[in-house]
C-alpha cells in the first residue's frame, strides 16, 4: 500500500488544477438537468390541465347538443305536430315544431324526397341538404354545423314520422353558441390550444394558435355529433437519459453536492 501512496499523491496533485473545471462542469450539468426537470414537470402539468379542459369542453358541448336533440324528439311527438303530419300539412307541422323553442331561428319540415331542399344549389350551400340526408340515412336526429347567411349555425335534422310512417324530414336552425359555449367557458393555460372542429373546419379556437397543426393528436369527438375538440400543448422534447422530472431534480441535487 505504501508503494502506491506516492503514485496516488502524484496523480491527485496532477489533477488538482483541473478540479475547479470539473466542479464547474458538474454545476453546469446539474443546472441543465434541473432546467430540463422543470420543463418536464411543467409539460406534464400542462398536459393534465389541458386534458381536463378538453374533456370538460366535450362534456359541456355534448350536454348542450343532446338537450336540443331531446327537444327535437319531444317536439315531434307533440299532438299539434303529429296532427299536422297526419294531414300532410308540412307548413303547419313546422310551425308547431318550433313553438316555444328557445333560441330557435328557423323550423321547416321538408318532404321526404327533399326536392325543395335541393333547389338553389350550389348557391344555397350544401350544409342543409347534407344534414337532412344524414337524418334519413341514420333514421334518427343528427346535429350538423352548417353555414348560412354568411355565418355558422347549429342545424338539427330528424325523420318526421307518424307512427312508423315517414312523412318528411324536420329541420331546425339554432345559434352556433349552443355548440361553442362549452369551449368558450373552459379554463385553460394560454400557452396551450383548444379548438372546436367539424371536418376540416375550425369553428372556434382558443389559446396559442401556433399549436393548431398538432392539435388532432389529442382530439376527442363530441358524442352524437360530427364535432370534435382538438387540443395541443408546446412541444418540450424527450427527457435527458429517459429520466422523469423527479429523477432529474435528484440527479441535479447530487451533482451540486459533488461540485
Amino acid at each position: 500500500m505504501s508503494d502506491h501512496d506516492p503514485k496516488a499523491r502524484l496523480l491527485l496533485g496532477g489533477m488538482r488544477p483541473y478540479l475547479p473545471v470539473v466542479a464547474g462542469l458538474l454545476v453546469l450539468l446539474s443546472l441543465w438537468m434541473a432546467w430540463n426537470g422543470w420543463q418536464q414537470m411543467q409539460s406534464e402539468s400542462r398536459r393534465s390541465s389541458l386534458q381536463l379542459a378538453r374533456d370538460g369542453a366535450v362534456e359541456a358541448i355534448a350536454l348542450s347538443l343532446s338537450g336540443e336533440i331531446k327537444r327535437m324528439e319531444a317536439q315531434l311527438q307533440l299532438a299539434p305536430v303529429q296532427a299536422a303530419l297526419q294531414a300532410r300539412d308540412l307548413d303547419a307541422a313546422a310551425q308547431a315544431l318550433g313553438k316555444d323553442w328557445p333560441l330557435l331561428e328557423q323550423s321547416i319540415v321538408f318532404p321526404a324526397t327533399l326536392d325543395s331542399a335541393y333547389r338553389g344549389l350550389p348557391d344555397s350551400g350544401f350544409g342543409r341538404p347534407a344534414a337532412l340526408e344524414a337524418a334519413l340515412a341514420e333514421d334518427k336526429p343528427v346535429v350538423w354545423i352548417i353555414r348560412e347567411d354568411k355565418a355558422a349555425r347549429v342545424a338539427l335534422a330528424a325523420p318526421a314520422k307518424v307512427g312508423e310512417q315517414l312523412v318528411g324530414v324536420a329541420f331546425v336552425r339554432l345559434p352556433l353558441s349552443l355548440a361553442t359555449a362549452g369551449l368558450e367557458g373552459a379554463a385553460m393555460d394560454p400557452a396551450t390550444y383548444l379548438a372546436l372542429r367539424q371536418g376540416g373546419f375550425t369553428l372556434l379556437e382558443r389559446g396559442d394558435a401556433a399549436q393548431s397543426e398538432a392539435a388532432e393528436r389529442m382530439a376527442m369527438p363530441v358524442p352524437r355529433s360530427g364535432l370534435r375538440v382538438a387540443a395541443a400543448l408546446p412541444h418540450v422534447g424527450a427527457a435527458p437519459f429517459g429520466l422523469g422530472y423527479a429523477a432529474l431534480f435528484i440527479a441535479a441535487l447530487v451533482g451540486l453536492l459533488l461540485a
